[in-house]
Parts: C-alpha cells; sequence; structure tokens
C-alpha cells in the first residue's frame, strides 16, 4: 500500500499493490475529522477486500499498525476469499457486481472489526 500525492482517484488496487490518494488513506488522531477516519477505513478496507491473497497484507499492516489491520485477519481465516480477488475475474461485465459486492460486504466486516462503535454490520 501507498499514497500517493495528488493520486487522481482515491484508490487504486493493482496485483500486489494498492495505491492510495494522501487524502484518502492518511490519518492522524485528534487531528484528522471523525469523518476523514470513517472514509478513509472504508476505502482501505475495501480495495484490500480485491486482492486474491490477504494474507501477504496482514503480515504487512502488522508492522505498520494500521487502524484497519483487523480486516485483514478475517480475510486470512478464509482461503475462499482468494478467488473473489482480481486474478480470479468474472466471465463477462454482467457479473462484476459479485466482484464489486463481496468487496464492499467485506468493506463493511473489516470496518465494523475495527471500530464497532460504527455500527457498520447490524
Amino acid at each position: 500500500m501507498i499514497a500517493v500525492p495528488e493520486h487522481i482517484f482515491n484508490a487504486m488496487e493493482n496485483w500486489g499493490l494498492i495505491t492510495y490518494s494522501e487524502n484518502g488513506m492518511l490519518y492522524q488522531e485528534g487531528v484528522t475529522s471523525e469523518v476523514s477516519k470513517n472514509f478513509a477505513a472504508i476505502l482501505i478496507a475495501h480495495e484490500i477486500s480485491h486482492q486474491i491473497d490477504a494474507r501477504v497484507y496482514a503480515s504487512f499492516c502488522v508492522s505498520v499498525r494500521f487502524i484497519w489491520v483487523l480486516f485483514v485477519y478475517i480475510c486470512d481465516f478464509n482461503a475462499c476469499y482468494e478467488w473473489f480477488g482480481n486474478l480470479v475475474t468474472p466471465e463477462w461485465w454482467d457479473d462484476l457486481w459479485l466482484n464489486e459486492g463481496f468487496a464492499t460486504y467485506m468493506m463493511f466486516l473489516g470496518v465494523d472489526a475495527v471500530t464497532p462503535e460504527w455500527k457498520m454490520v447490524v
């Protein structure tokens, strides 16, 4: 994961690398607003959920200690999640909803694991 100054998109997942805009990824306790913290957690959880093997990111994120690191551990216990990443994609665009839907669902689970007081999953 890398923060890029003046990145055109909020984030872009690539095989083995996720690039984020600095505004979308960086968060500083006591300085950044709660809304920005929420946005960063959701954005990062969503992009990580697109990766084919979240276990790789678990070892990386533990050393960096991001607030959303628990999301990676959720994925680590389920090998089937690997099939919903960018390596195995739908046969045609009509089925892209499955890839995005799964990523969105995992995004909410991840954010809920890190900040349960936000009640992202009921």
